[in-house]
């Protein structure tokens, strides 16, 4: 019983891990969803990226909160800081 209890807790311990883990794929291309045109409005109010990004699909959250991890390439992501301010922009 106690040998089962120790090889079970890597796994266990795996399963809480909060940090996101990279898949060593490629990095996601700005280019796909516009978001390379958008650069200027980093550091600015998020009510000007959000407006210059038109009618694209678009998701803006503050660093830090839960997101989906679906990947959509042509979806522009906002991030800000939380008070307003774009910290990045990118696709996916």
């Amino acid at each position: 019983m106690r040998a089962i209890l120790l090889l079970a807790a890597p796994a266990f311990l795996l399963a809480c891990q909060t940090t996101p883990v990279s898949d060593g794929g490629p990095a996601p291309d700005t280019a796909a969803c516009g978001a390379d045109a958008l650069a200027p409005f980093v550091g600015g109010p998020v009510a000007d990226a959000q407006q210059a990004a038109g009618q694209s699909i678009t998701r803006v959250y503050a660093e830090g909160d839960p997101v989906t991890m679906d990947y959509l390439p042509e979806r522009v992501n906002i991030v800000t800081d939380g008070s307003g301010r774009v910290i990045r922009i990118a696709c996916g």
